[in-house]
């Protein structure tokens, strides 16, 4: 599958939120982090999802097109994984969660090491949302026993709910490239009772029910699904969700409350938000 590269040039205060702003419209990025190089911004889509128009409302949005250039070109698939491996160094979480490729040789030993080799689909850890979900998932009151990834991207989240114990794990994603790159990480972990299925939360079993779910999108995706989460959340279940921004916690909380989930915590860097509702039973 070729994707389309869209280098922007743009002032640096401008370019988180037109981070913000790509993502909302399935823009990507091969180390899960919208690489920033002076005043240049990268960010990556699948070509056939490509628009000029939508990118173009985007930049005039900021009423700054005298000092946004961008230039775009296509990367076919066959070169993306020499792209992503020459820039995915390994990352460790809280001295707690090693996250490494196949290629990394890795001495110093951690409580948990996860082998992710990423391709295209969303999920390395070293982006805040990713990396602000595993701290949450790792730190929960109690070792969930059943899991649903929503988006699950590389399969990260549910290899790490997997090695904290986690008997029942189902991962789901609506991309065919996300949902492959998950079975190969899943098979490169040992961690074969995870099911990975290509399909929505809309597309769950009604009876089934989850410890904790997962969820991290981006706001839109989000406020639409919340709804169906929690009716899939078990009593004192918990929900954990990213891919938004503070600003966007008041409008995520009251679409949590208005469905009956209550706020516990949330985890904030560079603007980007991870937040803990648990479904209290009364």
């Amino acid at each position: 599958m070729p994707y389309t590269e869209v280098k922007i040039f743009c002032p640096v205060a401008l370019s988180e939120i037109l981070i913000a702003e790509l993502a909302y419209i399935q823009y990507e990025s091969f180390n899960e982090s919208f690489e920033e190089n002076n005043n240049y911004l990268y960010a990556y889509i699948p070509s056939k999802l490509y628009n000029e128009n939508a990118l173009r409302e985007i930049l005039a949005r900021y009423q700054l097109e005298s000092q946004i250039t961008y230039e775009t070109q296509t990367i076919a698939e066959q070169n993306w994984n020499a792209i992503w491996e020459s820039n995915f160094t390994h990352l460790v979480i809280d001295n707690q969660i090693l996250i490494k490729a196949n290629f990394h040789q890795i001495e110093q030993t951690y409580p948990y090491a996860i082998t992710i080799n990423p391709k295209m689909a969303f999920g390395t850890g070293h982006h805040e949302t990713t990396e602000m979900m595993l701290k949450n998932l790792l730190y929960l009151p109690h070792k969930p026993q059943k899991v649903l990834d929503c988006g699950t991207g590389t399969g990260i989240l549910a290899i790490m709910a997997a090695l904290l114990g986690a008997t029942y794990i189902i991962g789901i994603d609506i991309d065919e490239w996300s949902y492959q790159n998950a079975l190969e990480n899943i098979a490169l972990n040992g961690q074969n009772h995870i099911q990975i299925a290509q399909k929505s939360i809309f597309d769950i079993e009604p009876h089934l029910v989850f410890d904790v779910i997962l969820a991290n999108i981006n706001k839109n995706v989000l406020l639409a699904e919340i709804s169906q989460y929690a009716a899939h959340l078990s009593a004192n279940g918990f929900l954990l969700m990213s891919g938004f921004y503070i600003s966007d916690l008041p409008d995520i909380q009251a679409e949590s409350e208005k469905n009956g989930l209550t706020y516990k915590s949330h985890l904030e860097k560079n603007e980007w938000v991870s937040v803990v509702f648990q479904h209290i039973s009364k």
